[in-house]
């Protein structure tokens, strides 16, 4: 018995990932050394202005890749997870022209070197972006060059950029990632930036043959060259003292020891001031940030245990947070003076078991997990909210243990899954609030290339959305289209988007002809400018031009647009917390002309200070300044004078601002808040429970307490004063907020995204699917005869860029949601200041403050105003906060109203290994609990919300690496890829097998590259894998779950005839033994790799590959017709290697 798993292999420099299940592809890679009289490439450097930086030449990498359609059959034989495969048709690969691609002769030769020539690589990959099950496919090719020390030199990729002042055009060639120069000791000295070319690439490389000509293609073409570069010198132990930027701007560093600690002063362009001080071991023990003057500005400390796990952390004012662990090295508790205790509970396998915090154990209450027989979490146990349970996929079908099915407080989703254990649908099903009402069903279809990009997404209604790519594997266009009984509609959404060399976005067309065009910073890439504009009208809806110190920080903007005129200056103190900001809005009477003046002018001043721990001591705002005239805005409240006092007995736990007061439960969430202080009574903590099945919360009470009410106020004059009470979950999700004029419910998946939102007051309620669909039942139109409402959202990245309203009863009126398409032009913080309609028009413009506030808001009335607003976030009108995901936003008083559910995260591991160091390096919130304004869990963006932004109320961001500069790329060019799946085919093959004979078919692609890096089946110089037959066998029995076989080389067949390997094919089939084989089929110019069915054609398979063998006598060979289909060159070279399936243990019976 034998089943086949393909790959592809020839030498053995590289190898590159193949992961497709209904489209075979191979890869054939050939090192051409070329190298020549020992010339070598020339590279500067500080010394001797020309260093060895030899390179090599390689055969071109080619797919071939054929789409099979087929079906398959289940075989029960010898109880292993087998598949009988037939095939039906197969097609060979065509490009956008309809050519059909071929193999070309492009084997380079390979020639000995002696054995003083130092060797060098250019490693040449072709990746593919197919869709995965389409015929047409497109090649995306990279390549790594490496120096003789096995260093990168540069990483190219194809790309396509827009030619810098044309209007849209572009251009296809190679983004390249710059040279690099080392001094003589190795170290980097200078770096430049990307930059872009337009040539053959592979075909100028392929006719440099010698060093000569290598050297003369760099030096013509300026590879060599230094593109606004960055340099870097070193002391004498070769550490870091002096970095110059690329705008002229330095940062320094000065090394010194003081009792015992070793410390790094860190000076910044603007010359402030960051202390490290780590002790023998490496681990920070003090952090200090000092003005220019050298002045304290605030401070942290740090203690560890003799593992090097950091047990307490302090801030300037030595308030404390605790962490502890178990004889393991697990932590089992984070305690916060302002969050409280949360505690972990192990069981005796290692699983987490239980969770508690400050709340739940005053109730004696705790949250607990339960598992199957794999160690998967199938249920959450809530002490008073509904549970969440999950349930897995069955052996041999796709989505083979993954969650196939979910139940949480909300309702149910199921999830389908294709080849490559994608989802391809899911159908979520949300139960309403409202009494009376049904559960309302969404469906959506998705489809993947192999990368995991979208392709395509259908939409409950049926519309379906198509992604396209450009050249370089960048997002280049939206689409959709939408049929129902009166016909089919197309819609466009987005044109086009183009990018420069850094990967940017410079250019994008709207679906309604309006055009954006971005640019950025030469020297720094912060963005510099964004223009929005209706090509047909003239119209310009923004013209904003940025100005930034010299660490990137926002120091303000003008925005000069067709109608109006905005600009916001700000400035910031020494630790960059935002100090003060001055806005001006002009306003015109249609479109302005030279010396217009404005109808109406606001402006708008707000000013901040902090303490030394990141606390607001006081907010102002006015717009009251002189030169402010008209109202044709609508009268913003922004005057007001707030004063924070702060509780001593806790960290950042805010009193009141003013007249604003408010009271805290255990955790740290806000139960209440209220204009004037509480009372006596009021002053008592109250925690709260909730039983889903009557919907009834339970409060803790004490008996003969009464439950304070807001008409029981001490002054007759307070009885209609403000006051909103707030509900948390175990989850410290709010539930409720109530106040005298909406009392509001929210529900939560087990992603603790909400999916519900329902308002007492007229019943309106908000159903969320996902990011991409919601429905809403607004008060006014919960009758509409089609049927409710419908928000379907276009995304680029992280961005909205698009919603079109429709209903779910429409009778098929495509012209309604053409007629509703609104387009998102976003800032630099992705907040959304101008919006369009569908014909290009103004629909909404908004203007906001630092945190937030509306400044600015000519908006849509009625049911079509749009909820998005500061940084693309919703905006909750009945209580005025915006939803983040994982908390709530205040932005007049410019906190979140619960702590930092990220806490735990920033605590960095114990380094006992180079992944915990590498992963202290990166530590989320930049920099986690070194960074200190992370100590402080209620703050938003660090206190300087021009800078960052807070995707998800978890962790802050640096604005010039998110949003509008977001790109195609998850791999950013320059860094490399050191992984497996994007450089081995075999790696699919092999982890194909181990999931053939496992008891359960889980492992992913990712989890075996993971444990191929852990168990060192790599070459530990450029991490190119060297897969042989034993490091095959070793890889698939590490990564076989729970398999009761084994799998050992047996014996690998080369050069064989067509015949002869058919023949042993029958030999095999004849055993009794199970044999897992890999075919690899190649010829001079390129490879392919297959399968065989029991009747010897070449197919594809499905589940877990595997294929058995029957009756090979009577087709002892590959037809040739076949072969021919596959490998047009009479030359084929087959090898496969044999391996042999042994069963070694018995494993507990596994249910189906």
């Amino acid at each position: 018995m034998i089943f086949f798993y393909y790959c592809k292999y020839f030498n053995y420099l590289l190898f590159r990932t193949a992961i497709e299940a209904k489209i075979l592809f191979a890869v054939c890679l050939n090192k051409k050394q070329a190298l020549t009289g020992g010339k070598s490439l020339a590279c500067e450097d500080k010394y001797s202005k020309k260093i060895g930086a030899e390179s090599a030449m390689l055969t071109l990498v080619y797919f071939y890749i054929i789409m099979i359609v087929h079906k398959c059959q289940q075989s029960a034989k010898r109880k292993l997870l087998l598949n009988k495969n037939n095939l039906l048709e197969v097609f060979p690969l065509t490009i956008g022209s309809g050519k059909t691609m071929t193999f070309e002769n492009r084997r380079g030769k390979y020639k000995e070197l002696g054995k003083k020539v130092p060797q060098a690589y250019r490693v040449y990959v072709e990746d593919t972006f197919l869709p995965c099950d389409a015929v047409i496919a497109r090649i995306f090719s990279k390549e790594v060059i490496h120096d003789g020390l096995g260093r990168i030199s540069y990483t190219a990729k194809e790309g396509e950029v827009y030619i810098d002042g044309t209007e849209n055009t572009t251009q296809t060639g190679w983004n390249i990632s710059s040279a690099i120069y080392y001094d003589r000791a190795g170290r980097k000295t200078e770096e430049g930036m990307p930059f872009f070319y337009g040539g053959n690439l592979e075909s100028d490389l392929k006719n440099a043959l010698s060093y000569e000509a290598i050297e003369q293609f760099y030096e013509l073409n300026n590879f060599t060259t230094i593109r606004n570069g960055t340099k870097y010198e070193y002391d004498d132990i070769d550490r870091n003292i002096l970095t110059v930027l690329p705008d002229g701007n330095t940062q320094k560093t000065e090394y010194s020891i003081d009792a015992s600690l070793q410390i790094t002063k860190a000076t910044d362009p603007l010359e402030n001031i960051s202390i490290s001080k780590k002790d023998a071991r490496g681990n920070i023990r003090e952090v200090e940030r000092l003005d220019k003057n050298n002045s304290l500005l605030t401070k942290a400390k740090y203690e560890y245990s003799v593992l090097g796990e950091m047990l307490k952390a302090y801030d300037a004012k030595d308030n404390l947070l605790a962490v502890n662990y178990d004889m393991l090295g697990r932590r089992i508790s984070l305690e916060s003076k302002d969050t409280g205790k949360k505690e972990w509970i192990y069981d005796e396998k290692g699983r987490l078991y239980a969770e508690t915090d400050s709340v739940l154990k005053n109730k004696a209450a705790e949250i607990r997990y339960e598992y199957d027989g794999f160690d998967r979490i199938i249920k959450t146990d809530y002490p008073f909210s509904r549970d969440i349970e999950y349930k897995y996929g069955a052996p041999r079908q796709n989505g083979t243990g993954q969650i196939v099915y979910k139940k949480d407080e909300t309702g149910e989703t199921h999830y389908s899954y294709g080849n490559l254990n994608e989802v391809i649908k899911e159908t979520r099903t949300i139960n309403r609030y409202g009494a009376g009402t049904n559960p309302e069903t969404a469906s959506f279809e998705y489809r993947s290339d192999y990368l995991g990009r979208m392709q395509s997404m259908k939409y409950p209604d049926g519309e379906t959305i198509t992604y396209t790519y450009d050249k370089g594997g960048q997002l280049k266009g939206v689409s959709g289209v939408k049929t129902t009984n009166k016909g089919s509609i197309k819609y466009s959404y987005v044109d086009k988007i183009l990018y420069d060399e850094h990967s940017q976005r410079v250019y994008i067309k709207y679906g309604n002809g309006v055009e954006t065009r971005y640019k950025y910073d030469e020297k720094r890439r912060w963005l510099d400018s964004i223009e929005t504009k209706n090509v047909q009208t003239q119209d310009v809806f923004q013209k904003i031009k940025y100005n930034f110190d010299a660490v990137g920080n926002v120091l303000g903007y003008a925005n000069d647009a067709s109608t109006y005129e905005t600009s916001q200056s700000y400035t910031y103190d020494n630790l960059y917390q935002l100090i003060s900001v001055e806005g001006t809005s002009n306003q015109y009477k249609g479109k302005k002309s030279f010396g217009a003046t404005p109808v109406s002018i606001a402006k708008y001043k707000q000013t901040f200070s902090f303490d030394a721990i990141g606390n607001m001591k006081e907010k102002l705002s006015t717009t009251n300044i002189p030169g402010s005239q008209g109202n044709s805005y609508p009268k913003a409240e922004l005057d007001y004078n707030l004063n924070y006092e702060y509780d001593p007995a806790y960290a950042h736990r805010l009193i009141h601002a003013s007249t604003r007061y408010y009271r805290y439960d255990a955790n740290g969430n806000i139960t209440a808040e209220k204009d004037g202080p509480f009372t006596d009574e009021e002053e008592f903590v109250f925690t709260y429970s909730y039983d889903p099945e009557t919907d009834v919360y339970g409060t803790d009470y004490g008996f003969g307490l009464d439950a304070p009410k807001e008409t029981e106020q001490a002054n007759p004059q307070d009885l209609f004063a403000y006051r909103r009470n707030y509900i948390w979950n175990e989850r410290n999700l709010l539930t409720k907020s109530s106040d005298r004029n909406f009392t509001v419910h929210y529900r939560y998946g087990d992603d603790g995204q909400r999916a519900l939102k329902y308002t007492d007051e007229g019943r309106s309620e908000t159903l969320y699917f996902n990011n991409f669909f919601t429905i809403h039942i607004p008060t006014q139109d919960q009758n509409n005869p089609q049927g409710l409402r419908v928000h379907k959202h276009i995304f680029v990245g992280n961005s909205r860029l698009v919603t079109a309203m429709t209903h779910t009863d429409n009778s098929g009126d495509n012209e309604e949601q053409k007629a509703k398409q609104y387009y998102y032009h976003s800032d630099h913080l992705g907040s959304a200041q101008f919006v369009t309609d569908w014909k290009g028009r103004q629909y909404e413009h908004i203007e906001y403050t630092p945190y937030g506030e509306l400044w600015i808001e000519e908006v849509a009335a009625g049911l079509d105003k749009l909820p998005f607003r500061f940084t693309g976030k919703e905006l909750d009108e009945e209580t005025g906060l915006y939803y983040y995901g994982a908390r709530y936003l205040d932005p007049k008083y410019s906190r979140w109203l619960s702590g930092d559910p990220a806490l735990n995260d920033y605590i960095p591991q114990a380094p006992v290994n180079d992944e915990a160091k590498k992963h202290n390096e990166n530590l989320p919130g930049m920099g986690g609990v070194f960074n200190t304004v992370n100590l402080h869990v209620y703050h938003y963006a660090g206190n300087n919300p021009i800078k960052y932004v807070d995707p998800d109320g978890e962790k802050i961001l640096d604005v010039s690496t998110t949003l509008v500069q977001e790109n195609g790329e998850e791999d950013p060019l320059g860094k490399g890829n050191t992984t497996i799946a994007s450089h081995g085919c075999v790696l699919t093959a092999y982890t194909r097998i181990a999931n053939a004979i496992s008891a359960i078919s889980e492992r992913t692609l990712q989890n075996a590259n993971s444990l191929a890096l852990k168990k060192d089946i790599y070459d530990g110089n450029n991490k190119n894998l060297i897969f042989n037959s034993p490091t095959a066998s070793k890889l698939v029995n590490s990564i076989s779950i729970l398999s009761e076989y084994k799998m050992s080389f047996y014996k690998s067949l080369n050069n064989i005839s067509l015949n002869e390997y058919g023949s042993e094919l029958e030999k095999l089939s004849k055993s009794e033994d199970l044999y897992a084989i890999t075919i690899r089929v190649s010829n001079k110019y390129g490879g392919h790799t297959v399968n065989m069915n029991s009747d010897g054609i070449i197919v594809d398979t499905e589940d877990n590959y595997t294929i058995k063998i029957n009756n090979t006598s009577e087709k002892g060979y590959l037809p040739s017709t076949v072969v021919n289909d596959i490998i047009t060159d009479s030359s084929a070279i087959i090898r496969i290697d044999i391996f042999k399936i042994e069963k070694v243990k018995t494993v507990p019976f596994l249910p189906e």
